[in-house]
């Protein structure tokens, strides 16, 4: 009977042993599904100021952005949503996002693509910013290799060419 005691010690102990690795298993994926969760809630929100600041430098400065010949790439509606995202706290990455040319113009837009002579004060327009984040943990276990954030925002021309 002495022999016995030790044997179901042994295995009770081998069964704390796998229940504790499972337990850690799924503590540290809810623990990784929080981080990512946490970090595409602070980039949607870098790229909602992004959106914003787009939107109301061009409605001041309706003839600024990069399909417009002549107008200094540093002074574009583009350029200043890419500030903003730049300076909120680092988490748009500057090479996901570009800065230059018509990488940044693929994501930061103007949508519809209004014609410099019709933008007249007043006339409706939404500046669309989309962001990749494929740097997440859960969502490549998960399979996912991308998410997109995008947001836009519809205002209106307060200075017009009209």
């Amino acid at each position: 009977m002495k022999t016995e005691r030790p044997r179901r010690a042994s295995r009770r102990k081998g069964q704390s042993i796998v229940e504790l690795a499972l337990t850690i298993f799924l503590l540290m994926a809810f623990l990784a599904a929080a981080v990512d969760l946490g970090r595409v809630f602070y980039t949607y929100i870098a790229v909602e100021n992004m959106v914003g600041e787009a939107a109301t430098y061009l409605a001041n400065n309706p003839n600024n952005d990069y399909v417009i010949t002549g107008v200094d790439n540093n002074d574009t509606f583009q350029r200043r949503a890419a500030n903003v995202a730049l300076s909120d706290g680092r988490i748009i990455d500057r090479d996901r996002l570009g800065t230059t040319g018509p990488t940044l113009s693929n994501h930061v837009r103007l949508l519809p693509n209004i014609a410099q002579s019709a933008r007249c004060t007043g006339t409706q327009f939404t500046v669309s910013v989309s962001y990749p984040m494929d740097d997440l943990f859960f969502p490549a276990f998960l399979g996912f290799n991308s998410i997109d954030i995008g947001v836009e925002n519809t205002s209106q021309f307060l200075v017009g060419n009209c």
